[in-house]
């Protein structure tokens, strides 16, 4: 127990000694409602942009909130070194070339929160695709399957060979489902029913039974952010959290944005 204490002590102190060097720190994400999104005067909100906020202010940063919409990729603002860190990024070895990932968060630890990916359908075709329970049954009926250009998924969906159509968001997805273009669509289940509710279409949709597989995402800095203790900033933003699950106040913000 001393120990522990003595290692957060000991984190405190040298990322005080750091934030100093870094007079605002920029974070950017995607556009993920619920998780990160605009409100309606256009300023980043979301679960976990008030999160983080909540966390930098008791840590005594100044952090500027971006919610890419349009233009380069967050990960590609973050690559070239343009921001600080990047919400909601999931862990891929070849992303260790230009981000710091919190310590451990490969191995199951300092996540953000957990994506839960399902299918969505259009509701009149939902029973004729619900015996469908995996990859290669959904190959084998010939169905077209809407996804994100640059987003990672996981390996098995790529070894799958399935009919693979890209789209540059999540409403152009949507849009094409509902159109008759493509026959699913594969994302998180809780993204997905934002997404549809917000564009008043959740009635002309369907989540298939099946969950498919889920997949951790974190906060992590690029590694051409100012932030001088990278690696001890991160361990300080992730005590900060886990005090603030603790006492209650992640799952008061996550509730708050489920009901909007």
């Amino acid at each position: 127990m001393m120990i522990s204490v003595l290692k957060v002590f000991l984190v405190l102190f040298f990322f005080g000694s750091t934030v100093s060097y870094a007079q605002q720190i920029t974070v950017i994400s995607e556009y993920l409602p619920p998780f990160e999104y605009l409100d309606e005067e256009g300023q980043p909100t979301g679960i976990n942009v008030d999160l983080a906020r909540l966390v930098f202010d008791r840590m005594g940063v100044d952090a500027e909130f971006i919610i890419r919409r349009e233009g380069d990729r967050a990960l590609t603002r973050a690559q070239n070194g343009e921001v600080d860190l990047i919400l909601s990024v999931s862990y891929v070895p070849e992303r260790e070339e230009f981000l710091v990932y919190p310590a451990n968060f490969s191995q199951g630890q300092n996540q953000m929160w957990v994506s839960e990916y399902v299918f969505f359908s259009r509701t009149e075709m939902r029973d004729e695709y619900t015996p469908l329970t995996n990859l290669e049954a959904i190959k084998y009926a010939g169905l077209s399957v809407g996804i994100i250009e640059g987003v990672s998924y996981e390996p098995e969906l790529w070894e799958a060979d399935l009919n693979l159509v890209k789209s540059s968001d999540e409403r152009a997805n949507f849009e094409r489902l509902l159109a008759g273009e493509i026959d699913l669509i594969l994302t998180d289940r809780t993204l997905g029913d934002m997404y549809a509710r917000r564009m008043g279409v959740r009635d002309d949709l369907a989540i298939l039974p099946q969950s498919y597989f889920s997949k951790p995402y974190t906060i992590a800095i690029s590694k051409g952010s100012s932030i001088e203790d990278k690696e001890a900033f991160l361990e300080a933003f992730f005590t900060e959290l886990d005090d603030l699950r603790l006492r209650g106040m992640a799952r008061t913000i996550f509730l708050q944005h489920m009901r909007r």
